[in-house]
This record gives C-alpha cells, sequence and structure tokens, in this order.
C-alpha cells in the first residue's frame, strides 16, 4: 500500500495563544469549510425535515446526512476538546486542513457504514424481508451516497487510502449478518475506531483519550438511532425499492407490524434509561470534551485495527 503524503498533527501545546488574535474571522471561514468541502453538514442537521422515512430515497437522505452529522460533531469537537484556545488556527495552517480533510472522509464513511448496518436490522426485523434482499435494497443508498461525496467528485480530498475505505463498507453492508444484530449498538463499531485512528490527533494523546472518545461516538448514536425507529417505514421502503421478496406475505402484516412497534417502544425505554443515566452528574455526556487527568492517563482500549490502513506519517 503507497505511503499517504505527510500530514500534521496536534501536539500540546508549548506556549499559551493569544485567542484574540487568531480568531477574529474564524467562525465565517469555518462556515465556508464545512459549507463546501463537505456535502450535507451545512444546512442539514438534526433539525431538519421530521417525516416519515417511507421511501429508499428518504431513507438514502437520512443516512447520508446523520453519518455527517455524526462524523463533524465528533471530529471536529475532539479536535477542539484538545486544541483549547488554538482551535480556530488550525484552519488557517494548510497542513492541517489536509489532515483535517482525509480525517473527515474517513470517519464520515466509518459512520455511513454503522448506520446503514443498523438501518438493515430495522428492515429486516420490521418488514419480514429475507435478509440478502434488505442488503440488496440497502446497496444502491450507501454505493449512491459513496460516490457522490469521498467516492467521487472529492476523491483527491478525501486521500489516497479512500477508495479502500470504500470498498470495506461495501463489503461490509454485502456480508453482514443481520439477523446476528440487535437493536442496540452492536452495529456501531466501525465509526468510534475511525475517530480514535484517523483523528490528527498526537498518538500520545490518543493513547490516554481512546476510551472515552470511543463511548463519546456512541453516545452521539443514541439520539439518531430513537429517531431512525420512529419514523422508518420500513415494509413501504421494501416495497417502494422493487426488490423480490421484499415485504412479507399480508396475512403476517399485523403480527410483524404489531412486534415491531413492541420493539420499538421497548428500546426507546431502554435508551431513554441510558440517557438519563449519561446526562447524569456521575457519568456526563460530553466526557470526551473534556481532556483526561494527565497524573491519571487512561490505558488505550485496543480495537481491532486490521482492516484500517496504516495512518499517514506524522510530521
Amino acid at each position: 500500500m503507497k505511503e499517504t503524503k505527510p500530514i500534521a498533527v496536534l501536539r500540546l501545546p508549548s506556549a499559551v495563544v493569544n485567542a484574540g488574535a487568531v480568531a477574529a474571522g474564524f467562525f465565517e471561514l469555518l462556515k465556508r469549510y464545512i459549507g463546501g468541502g463537505f456535502r450535507g453538514l451545512a444546512g442539514r442537521g438534526l433539525g431538519g425535515r421530521r417525516g416519515a422515512l417511507d421511501s429508499p430515497a428518504a431513507l438514502g437522505e437520512f443516512l447520508d446526512s446523520r453519518a455527517s452529522h455524526v462524523a463533524q460533531t465528533a471530529l471536529y469537537g475532539y479536535m477542539k476538546t484538545r486544541a483549547g484556545t488554538r482551535f480556530p488556527a488550525l484552519f488557517e495552517d494548510p497542513a492541517m486542513l489536509t489532515s483535517i480533510n482525509i480525517a473527515k472522509w474517513h470517519v464520515w464513511a466509518a459512520c455511513l457504514s454503522d448506520l446503514a448496518v443498523y438501518s438493515g436490522v430495522l428492515l429486516r426485523r420490521d418488514s419480514g424481508a429475507p435478509a440478502e434482499t434488505v442488503r440488496a435494497a440497502l446497496m444502491p443508498l450507501v454505493a449512491r451516497a459513496l460516490e457522490s461525496s469521498g467516492g467521487g467528485g472529492d476523491r483527491d480530498e478525501a486521500g489516497e487510502d479512500f477508495p479502500a475505505a470504500v470498498a470495506r463498507v461495501k463489503a461490509r453492508l454485502a456480508g453482514c449478518d443481520l439477523d446476528a444484530l440487535g437493536d442496540d449498538d452492536s452495529a456501531f463499531t466501525e465509526s468510534p475506531r475511525a475517530l480514535v485512528h484517523w483523528a490528527p490527533i498526537a498518538d500520545e494523546l490518543k493513547r490516554r483519550d481512546a476510551g472515552i472518545v470511543r463511548n463519546s461516538v456512541r453516545f452521539r448514536w443514541q439520539e439518531i438511532r430513537r429517531d431512525l425507529r420512529r419514523r422508518l417505514r420500513a415494509r413501504e421502503v421494501m416495497a417502494a425499492a422493487g426488490v423480490d421478496g421484499a415485504v412479507a406475505d399480508a396475512g403476517d402484516s399485523a403480527g410483524v407490524d404489531g412486534a415491531a412497534a413492541d420493539t420499538v417502544n421497548s428500546a426507546d425505554a431502554v435508551e431513554s434509561v441510558a440517557g438519563r443515566r449519561a446526562e447524569s452528574p456521575k457519568s456526563p455526556p460530553n466526557r470526551a470534551e473534556t481532556p483526561p487527568n494527565p497524573r491519571r492517563p487512561l490505558a488505550e482500549t485496543r480495537g481491532n485495527l486490521a482492516e484500517i490502513p496504516p495512518k499517514p506519517r506524522q510530521i
């Protein structure tokens, strides 16, 4: 595998930076950068349309926009936490911008992979369609998002390793066992790992932060999972997809829909309890945005990075 060109990484500060000198015009710069460089982030947050997801097009837009939202908030949130007052200055450094561009596309692809697999779990359960039929219906949606984003026109910005990441997303969806995954966070394995791997943060800092950062990404998916459960019309999506065997027999529809509704209510209740616990003083949701105590460094929670290409060489 070819080695990616050297990129910059954020390291421990050696001096205090005058935030006022670099903050002027920063937010306008960041708005232009996000709006022009990362399709789906500007104006497509969680406050968008809340209608039913009853067609492949609606589900595809949901997958793309929510993956973009989590990728943006997770990556930029982690960088802002570590950079502190130096965060605005990062966007004035061309080498750091190259690092951010590469990281954001890889994290987005991992987020899309996780959410697509999870949506497959819900489609399989709520429509009664065979697993292979569900995967066939989802594959065009994921492929379209990948091709129109970093897998297409923005490939140069995403780096030379990105095509391999695109291939892994497609391979995972094509071969995943939807029946082995539950209506929980078991499908969300790639996005936490990708953030730790690709964030342009020095390794000595990421070793301290790894466990907290991974948990923070999982926490960001909770509301999106609840939203998808409430809005997804699985039988209508599968019927509109036009794939053979997409919908269970009509005689089974009442039982399938009733079981699905009970499962959704139960899952929402479980996640509500989890959310209240996460928001309690003992377990704040923004722990990932609080630098760890240097006197008690966190042991790195190592994931399986066998399928992730080596990180770009640091400078």
